[in-house]
């Protein structure tokens, strides 16, 4: 099922970017992508998968999108503290749009639902993980 999130490379950058590359705690413990938390309570939104994630970041974000640029809304909004946050967003999708060849976006069409995107990022990232963690071992018998 598509979530219908709009500027999907965007948002996953995003949740590049909240997570510390997929890798915090509030990703791994809560499945929380995006750093959302309850201000009444101080503490991160807890979710059963990253699917309950994305839809909540369509509900509780999304839904005030107005048609402006994606980075202008995300400020507009005041979605994060950090004033380096658009940068630090707009550095993300330019790597990935200096990718050639590698297949991640040459399935981003109308069609694919979010969570395909993601899995391909995620699978992306943890082939290189698990490249250099080889290295890392061959490196250490060779010792």
């Amino acid at each position: 099922a598509k979530a219908g999130i709009k500027h999907r490379k965007i948002v996953l950058a995003q949740a590049k970017l909240e997570t510390g590359n997929f890798k915090s705690n509030v990703c791994r413990e809560y499945n929380n992508l995006f750093g959302l938390y309850d201000s009444s309570t101080g503490d991160y939104y807890r979710f059963d998968d990253w699917r309950e994630s994305v839809k909540d970041y369509k509900t509780c974000v999304q839904y005030r999108y107005k048609g402006e640029g994606y980075y202008r809304f995300l400020k507009r909004i005041g979605y994060a503290r950090d004033k380096q946050y658009i940068k630090k967003i707009k550095q993300i999708t330019k790597q990935w749009n200096t990718i050639q060849n590698d297949g991640i976006f040459k399935c981003i069409d109308k069609t694919i639902s979010f969570y395909c995107f993601i899995f391909l990022i995620i699978s992306h990232f943890l082939r290189i993980f698990n490249r250099i963690r080889f290295i890392g071992t061959q490196i250490q018998k060779k010792k």
